[in-house]
């Protein structure tokens, strides 16, 4: 087989199939928001091809995949739908996927009880998410902001109690064709990312959890873990044990200097949990007082609920590590813990 791949920075042409290496090909899908779009990617298997994440349901990524489906190399049908996570972008497509070829749906099982518990359920429970925000200091009047955001995940989540779904757990592998390929587990930005990694040929279809141009939003979410940025990044530094050659993400182009990019990603991370125990060690504050100290960033009202929910997860990060300390419960607040040594921002390389 082979292991030259090609290097196409960001520009995997839209809504076109585009052949990766042997047997394997993706399909640029178009987003309605940042990022504009989604890599889905097709396995060759004996029985079929696998499609690896799906798009949102929109009629411009079903026309796309009626376009597979009718040419060449979908001649031989679609043996599975597998999906790496539950997010819109994700499974948005997999209804129609399902309905218009009969492959069933391989996702991780906490990622089905995340889409039907977190991102459909949160939309019908309006009292208990404003509760969950207000607690961490987001305003009452930006709670609409809230309230549109899950509305739109319930409508971009089908409801996979209606589907064929088979679910695994963590150590996961399928082989495909010529290729063996398992699952590398990652955590924090979803509860389960299951990227799939061919360790013959060093490839790894990363989903989130490796991107090469944009950094996973890590937040805190209504039902979520409370401590999802200290799993996102003990399981990052796990893929650097991987003989990993290039990655395919699901948002930008493939990346092959991949330790130097997980190494960016974490320092990232690390900028901001430095910031915020500088921030709280000058005065204590509650996490959406927090947001343009901390995340360098401007409280977007239509963005609130992503901006918040990080600064939930770097603040509950921090407590755990015993930086910070609650001092208030209405609303959550903190401050640097006594003795705590602050230490001056290293800027790094990365625009955090």
């Amino acid at each position: 087989m082979s292991t030259t791949y090609p290097l196409i920075a960001d520009a995997f042409p839209m809504g076109e199939i585009t052949q990766l290496a042997e047997g394997l090909h993706v399909l640029r899908q178009p987003m309605l928001h940042n990022p504009d779009h989604i890599n889905c990617y097709l396995i060759e298997g004996d029985k079929g091809l696998t499609i690896v994440d799906t798009g949102i349901p929109s009629e411009d990524c079903y026309k796309n995949w009626q376009m597979l489906l009718d040419s060449p190399l979908g001649a031989k049908g679609v043996e599975r739908i597998y999906l790496t996570h539950g997010h819109p972008d994700h499974v948005g497509g997999v209804k129609w996927l399902q309905e218009n070829t009969g492959a069933p749906i391989v996702m991780p099982e906490k990622e089905v009880d995340a889409v039907q518990r977190m991102w459909r359920s949160a939309s019908d429970n309006k009292e208990s998410v404003a509760e969950f925000f207000t607690s961490w200091g987001v305003p009452e009047e930006s709670l609409g902001a809230v309230y549109a955001m899950q509305d739109g995940f319930k409508y971009g989540c089908p409801d996979l109690d209606e589907l064929n779904v088979e679910t695994f757990n963590e150590g996961f592998s399928m082989k495909i064709g010529n290729r063996t390929w398992k699952t590398v587990d990652g955590y924090g930005h979803t509860p389960h990312n299951a990227a799939l990694f061919c360790e013959e040929d060093g490839i790894m279809l990363s989903g989130d959890q490796v991107l090469t141009s944009i950094f996973p939003n890590v937040s805190i979410w209504w039902g979520s873990e409370l401590n999802p940025l200290q799993s996102y990044m003990d399981s990052l530094k796990h893929y650097k044990n991987h003989p990993i050659k290039v990655i395919y993400p699901a948002h930008g182009g493939s990346l092959e200097n991949v330790n130097e990019r997980i190494d960016a990603i974490l320092n990232f991370n690390q900028i901001r949990l430095d910031r915020a125990v500088k921030y709280l060690a000058e005065a204590p504050q509650n996490a959406y007082e927090a947001i343009p100290a901390v995340l360098n960033k401007k409280r977007n009202p239509m963005m609130i609920s992503l901006l918040a929910g990080q600064v939930f997860a770097i603040f509950n990060c921090l407590e755990a590590q015993g930086l910070i300390e609650k001092v208030s419960d209405e609303p959550y607040t903190f401050q640097t813990r006594a003795g705590v040594v602050v230490e001056e921002e290293n800027q790094g390389t990365v625009n955090a």
